[in-house]
């Protein structure tokens, strides 16, 4: 099976299967919490949600990210860990 792969950007009509996928592989109290952040994910960084789709659009895996900076500079600890 060939897949394809877009970001939410490229394909904003698929959202609701995302939000399938979410709700079917989330334990549900993630769901539930302090989620004050989560359509962030969809709204401002929709180029960052990466989607795994089978050729008719069926989206199969979601990989969700957010840019962040980080200088390089380890808080404290050994060998660079915080």
């Amino acid at each position: 099976m060939a897949l394809e792969t877009y970001t939410l950007k490229d394909k904003p009509e698929l959202e609701d299967q995302v939000g399938r996928l979410a709700r079917e592989g989330w334990p549900t109290f993630l769901l539930h919490g302090d989620i004050t952040y989560w359509d962030n994910l969809f709204d401002d960084f929709a180029e960052l949600q990466i989607l795994l789709c089978e050729p008719a659009d069926t989206v199969v895996a979601v990989g969700h990210t957010i840019p962040f900076v980080w200088k390089g500079i380890p808080r404290s600890g050994r060998n660079g860990r915080g």
